[in-house]
């Protein structure tokens, strides 16, 4: 709301291993030098075929094959981290 702006250093993907032991993986993933983390575009998974869910505190994203891809609990500052 404050017209402020910053870089997107890098866009790329993230692979990650899963609860089962699968390799997964998060595509369109910005990476921001200044704030030293990944962001992932919610609106972004959603337009490339992913189901996105909020409720309850809880963010769930299923790839397209409806598999669970990951469940990230809301933390008190309102933002939902998923550490891989």
């Amino acid at each position: 709301g404050d017209a402020s702006a910053i870089d997107i250093n890098r866009v790329g993907s993230i692979i990650f291993k899963a609860k089962t032991r699968e390799h997964r993986l998060l595509i369109d993933v910005y990476y921001i030098l200044a704030l030293r983390n990944s962001i992932i575009s919610i609106g972004q998974l959603y337009e490339n075929g992913l189901r996105v869910e909020i409720k309850d505190d809880v963010l769930r994203i299923w790839d397209r094959d409806r598999r669970l891809l990951a469940r990230v609990n809301r933390e008190s500052n309102r933002l939902f981290v998923l550490h891989v």
